[in-house]
């Protein structure tokens, strides 16, 4: 998968997750504050303000809840748009229409005097908390902000009226309801400004911990291309990756597989066909080489490369790559059973496996790095796939490999045999499943 889109998909379900966590609490906000109203009826003096407190808030609950339910990923974008304005409508029409109506019933800066300044600050922490729950850092942004302008209007207000003054005295604030308390009114600004710098840093590196995650999410598919779920499993584990002593020199068995009389074979049927084909021989392959904790090197054309004890030996990496071999051996006669069947292509296949030393690591340019072996093993190994013409047989195997095989299988030696390419003999098993 593209790592753009994957970047995507992951901040959108965190940004689905997320609206759902912010309806919750809107609605666990707005069932406490209609509770309050209605349990303290004395909170609104103006009966029609309370009318409204109570209306909104119910409305806010059944929105939110909506919300909540039918919720999704197609519908995420126009869903979270209803909710940041119902936000803005709530917060400066019926809010502020509410106070005003209570302020004119019951004139709230001639009761608290300059002391209301102090209320003013009072929500600015929860409706941070309910923003960055949003875990979209421009819905985080955008109910920062009529937040803040939420407290802006009546912090004007109390600080136009003429008759309001600041003072540090702590007699006078006591006693005059006209005092500001100066250092409480600086320990709010002070207070509100790390709350909301705070809030809007957490929103913005839950950005980029999505963006890590997508690019390990990455990371992890990309080795599920080479390795078996267990090997990359611990690759990751160990940050094998990251370490410099991932390229040296090791013992590793090779193992090629081809598909015999292929070149005839692509030319009678059409490339769609052999492309399938291909498809179809390669999923087999590497099921069984990731079933036996083999590593898949590289695709060559018709033939398939892989590798044992690769980027880390298993203890038992011959036993391993023979029971692949096995494997792949059941899986072609199951494949050729169904091909008659159904009157589809029936192909058969060479194996050729050998044991030695390789350089195992990175290779390639800055551009393109590729993780595979080199050296004269891996060459053995592929011109043993090829030898298996020359036999007549399906499966061949070096003398190093066999003798690297605690259970060893019934096989026939074919001793001192001519590679092509290669002027030093070996010594070669066939093996028949």
């Amino acid at each position: 998968m593209d790592y753009t889109l994957k970047n995507k998909d992951l901040k959108l379900n965190r940004h689905v997750i997320g609206l759902r966590v912010a309806c919750i609490l809107f609605i666990l906000s707005s069932m406490f504050l209609g509770a309050c109203y209605v349990i303290f009826p004395e909170l609104n003096p103006s009966e029609d303000a309370f009318k409204i407190n109570i209306y909104r808030h119910i409305f806010s609950i059944i929105f939110h809840l909506l919300i909540f339910i039918f919720l999704n990923r197609k519908i995420y974008l126009i869903l979270l748009l209803l909710t940041i304005s119902w936000f803005f409508i709530d917060t400066f029409y019926f809010a502020a229409n509410a106070f005003e109506l209570n302020h004119q019933a019951w004139n709230i800066y001639a009761i608290y005097g300059a002391k209301f300044l102090d209320y003013v600050f009072m929500f600015i922490g929860l409706w941070c908390v309910i923003a960055l729950c949003f875990a979209n850092f421009y819905a985080t942004l955008a109910i920062v902000i009529v937040a803040l302008l939420n407290i802006a209007t009546p912090l004007y207000s109390i600080l136009s009226i003429p008759s309001f003054y600041f003072t540090t005295d702590p007699q006078t604030i006591v006693s005059d309801a006209l005092a500001l308390n100066q250092y409480i009114f600086i320990g709010n600004i002070q207070v509100s400004i790390i709350i909301v710098i705070g809030t809007l840093w957490i929103a913005w590196r839950l950005e980029k911990v999505t963006e890590d995650a997508a690019r390990q999410e990455r990371s992890s598919v990309t080795l599920g291309r080479y390795f078996s779920p267990d090997v990359r499993q611990e690759i990751q584990n160990e940050n094998f990756l990251e370490n410099d002593n991932s390229s040296n020199e090791k013992e590793v068995v090779i193992l090629f597989t081809d598909i015999s009389g292929f070149t005839k074979l692509s030319e009678n049927i059409e490339p769609n066909e052999v492309l399938k084909l291909l498809s179809e021989y390669q999923t087999l392959m590497v099921d069984c080489i990731f079933s036996n904790g083999g590593t898949v090197d590289k695709f060559i054309g018709d033939s398939v490369m892989a590798t044992f004890g690769t980027p880390i030996s298993r203890g038992n990496d011959a036993q391993n790559a023979l029971s692949c071999v096995k494997n792949m051996q059941q899986a072609m006669r199951i494949w050729d059973n169904e091909a008659k069947n159904t009157g589809s292509l029936s192909i058969a296949h060479r194996i050729g496996i050998h044991f030695g030393k390789c350089f195992v690591g990175n290779v390639g340019s800055p551009q393109r790095i590729e993780y595979t072996v080199i050296g004269d093993a891996v060459n053995v190994a592929s011109r043993i796939c090829d030898a298996c013409k020359d036999v007549g047989c399906d499966v061949l195997v070096s003398g190093q490999f066999m003798g690297k095989l605690d259970d060893k299988p019934s096989a026939n030696l074919i001793k001192d045999f001519s590679i092509r390419g290669r002027e030093e003999k070996v010594d070669l098993y066939q093996i028949t499943f």
